[in-house]
């Protein structure tokens, strides 16, 4: 009977407390997107743009807010593509057609060389961040909460426009966010499969929605907050690729 009181005791916690607040819960969301200040991994990506799916795999390097280095692989390993995105400037290089340009990282580079991947730099930075409107401008939202079973759900409203947050556990570990305008859903992120990396809860699965088109990325190896430069985000252009531009680029 002892070991049996004893094992159950062990047990974790489970539900959403009864008397949580609004407050608590905005709280554990900037907790959790605060929480990665440096991330080393490799995923593999799968995205469906314009009806046509593609996959890869891609090796990243990030550092908060918005600094990282992506290498993209294609069927067999083929390298298609290397970008390094650093606070005002971007270098992509395409080893296919060794060629390389630079630009500012306010010009939208990645979507017209990789058109098939719909890739953008804001879209990979909401990967490791949450959207939630900055405190200043919070009174301005209605806030309200509903619960179901394990799950809470949180919205903040301002006009037309809804975030709308779903928690699971005690815990509070976000599982999906999602961005409305006039009850038409502009975007939607998921995450699953919560892995502990040192100590620091991240998703094994990201998904993102938008306009009909989705982008999923799966981590198979991560290193959390390991010490990482602008250096450890740079990379080599071989001397013999030749500098190209591109529309709106110089």
């Amino acid at each position: 009977m002892l070991i049996a009181v004893q094992g159950c005791g062990l047990k974790p916690r489970s539900g959403i407390p009864a008397d949580i607040a609004p407050a608590q819960v905005i709280s554990a969301i900037e907790r959790q997107s605060q929480s990665v200040e440096t991330l080393s991994g490799t995923a593999s990506v799968k995205v469906l743009a314009k009806g046509v799916s593609e996959t890869a795999t891609v090796v990243i390097r990030y550092i908060k807010p918005g600094l990282f280095r992506l290498y993209l692989k294609g069927f067999a390993g083929i390298d298609m593509g290397r970008i390094s995105a650093l606070a005002d400037s971007m270098t992509v290089y395409i080893p296919p057609e060794n060629i390389y340009l630079k630009a500012g990282r306010d010009e939208d580079i990645l979507e017209k060389l990789f058109p098939e991947m719909d890739l953008n730099v804001n879209m990979l930075e909401m990967l490791f961040n949450v959207t939630i409107p900055p405190k200043e401008a919070r009174e301005n939202y209605a806030i309200s909460m509903n619960r179901a079973d394990d799950q809470l759900e949180l919205s903040m409203v301002q006009g037309e426009a809804v975030f709308r947050y779903t928690l699971a556990g005690r815990d509070l570990r976000l599982t999906s966010e999602e961005f409305l305008v006039e009850g038409a859903l502009i975007w939607r992120k998921t995450l699953s499969g919560y892995t502990s990396y040192d100590g620091v809860d991240f998703p094994e699965k990201i998904a993102f929605e938008r306009g009909g088109d989705s982008f999923s990325i799966r981590f198979s190896k991560c290193e959390i907050n390991k010490e990482l430069t602008e250096l450890d985000l740079s990379f080599a252009v071989p001397a013999s690729a030749e500098r190209v531009y591109i529309e709106n680029s110089r």
